[in-house]
């Protein structure tokens, strides 16, 4: 605690003696005076330190009354802990600075697990006071986390603040603590050797970085923040995500009310699912909008945790007649009526239907797969307004501005007014499904480039985006693997 903290108190005490003096039936009977130590303990500096991995030294505070000159002080400590900590026997104040710390250094590998030391320090003729202390005695306690093995980790972090990244499955560390049961972290989730999605910069060192889970309640799970160490954009600083629970709790409120509020997730202790739902995780990136958030999440966060069941809310439906209006008609020389199988999901959760790889080998376009998870996905929460989000083609012009994606009208009026699906409808805006077919009209399809997407290109020639679910082939087999996403990479919308 800084001297001048000691004078606030003091004054505060003076102030109350004045106030209770003006009530004529209260008495006060002043405390005796403290006398100012030149040097000291700070009483912030708590009664314990807990280890973690790769953790080489940790810090005491001291403070100090007169910071005019430097000053050496000399600082005692208990011999017996000399084997295990390398505590200095002095620490030096700089001019003009008013604290120093005392740094400790020390092994892991000399430090017994689980074990407690006990490190007992003294200012020799200091005295210790409510505001500072001469002795100090702190608990030295390394209780490293569990391995538990490899999880399956679903990303909805980097997925849902850029429009061109899809979310992304692949193997995770995982440990749990070794006392608290339900509280979990993933090693290193975007890390270079783990996240291989984006090729960007990533700032990890020779530090681990964790995301923390509280599953302690299955019914109230959330994450603590995390700065996942991933520069997606240079220029936009690393990449940081909470829960909004646990930004409120840190407010003050509890995990009831985030659990009311459904901000919170769930743990499956049949499946070993961890799921933070859409809309549960605030995101944002250091340097863009000096830190502010920039959404939630667009998608599941999933953690399968290790032994645990891979269960997805997608369903295969089987291979459905499509025809193409999205990236055809964009192409120079223009493909009309382009008609042909796609394999089609759906998610009954969140009642939407989805095209995977719709541009691959089956479109004529292309001779392989386009890439992993992309997906046409049509939102069928109003049967008169179907949305698609942005459809990401594999059409680009350079000169034009990169990537082509192609999007509706519906989706733009929705995203830039504030209209609703039930107000686009009645407009004849949208697209229609009557039970067995998806209809887009391709009048109201649009299309941008990745470098520009705020001028919009029409389809020299457009097409009804037509998807027939009547009459479905069940398939063999898909197959998926990873994507690699380059940039520039666009901030969802």
């Amino acid at each position: 605690m800084k001297i001048s903290n000691i004078f606030m108190l003091l004054l505060a005490g003076f102030a109350l003696t004045g106030a209770v003096s003006c009530v004529e039936t209260a008495e006060y009977e002043p405390a005796a005076p403290v006398a100012l130590a030149p040097y000291y303990f700070s009483t912030g500096n708590g009664d314990r330190e807990d280890l973690e991995e790769n953790q080489s030294s940790f810090s005491i505070l001291l403070g100090r009354l007169d910071a005019t000159e430097e000053l050496t002080v000399t600082v005692e400590h208990n011999s017996d802990i000399d084997n295990v900590l390398n505590v200095p026997h002095s620490v030096t104040f700089a001019a003009g600075e008013s604290t120093a710390n005392l740094v400790v250094t020390f092994d892991l590998a000399n430090i017994e697990k689980r074990k407690e030391y006990k490190l007992d320090l003294n200012l020799d003729g200091i005295e210790n006071t409510p505001y500072y202390l001469g002795d100090l005695s702190l608990i030295v306690y390394y209780n490293p986390w569990d391995n538990i093995g490899k999880g399956i980790y679903t990303d909805a972090v980097v997925s849902s603040i850029f429009g061109d990244v899809d979310p992304t499955t692949y193997e995770v560390d995982v440990q749990e603590h070794p006392t608290t049961k339900g509280y979990y972290r993933i090693v290193n989730p975007y890390g270079p050797d783990v996240y291989k999605v984006i090729n960007n910069q990533m700032d990890y060192g020779k530090a681990n970085r964790y995301l923390y889970i509280h599953a302690e309640d299955p019914e109230a799970v959330y994450i603590e923040k995390m700065n996942t160490g991933l520069s997606a954009v240079a220029n936009y600083g690393y990449i940081v995500v909470t829960s909004k629970a646990y930004q409120n709790m840190l407010d003050g409120e509890t995990l009831e009310e985030q659990k009311e509020a459904k901000l919170t997730g769930t743990l499956d202790e049949a499946t070993k699912n961890i799921v933070m739902p859409v809309n549960t995780l605030d995101l944002s990136m250091t340097n863009y909008k000096d830190g502010a958030s920039v959404g939630s999440n667009t998608t599941d966060f999933v953690l399968v945790l290790p032994g645990g069941k891979v269960v997805s809310d997608w369903e295969e439906v089987g291979f459905c007649n499509y025809t193409d209006g999205f990236c055809g008609p964009f192409m120079s020389t223009p493909v009309l009526d382009n008609t042909y199988p796609v394999l089609v999901e759906y998610n009954e959760k969140s009642n939407l239907y989805r095209i995977v790889d719709p541009f691959g080998p089956n479109s004529g376009y292309t001779s392989t797969v386009t890439v992993e998870n992309n997906y046409i996905v049509f939102n069928m929460e109003n049967h008169n307004c179907i949305t698609v989000g942005d459809v990401e083609t594999n059409i680009a012009n350079i000169i034009k501005g990169g990537k082509l994606y192609t999007t509706t009208e519906a989706d733009m009026e929705l995203k830039s007014t504030g209209i609703t699906k039930n107000e686009l409808a009645e407009a004849g805006i949208g697209g229609t499904f009557d039970g067995k077919v998806i209809r887009i009209p391709g009048d109201q399809i649009l299309g941008y480039y990745a470098n520009k997407p705020d001028i919009l290109v029409d389809p020299s020639t457009p097409v009804d985006v037509v998807l027939d679910l009547s009459n479905p082939t069940p398939s063999t087999s898909s197959k998926k693997t990873s994507r690699k996403v380059t940039k520039p990479l666009q901030l969802r919308k």
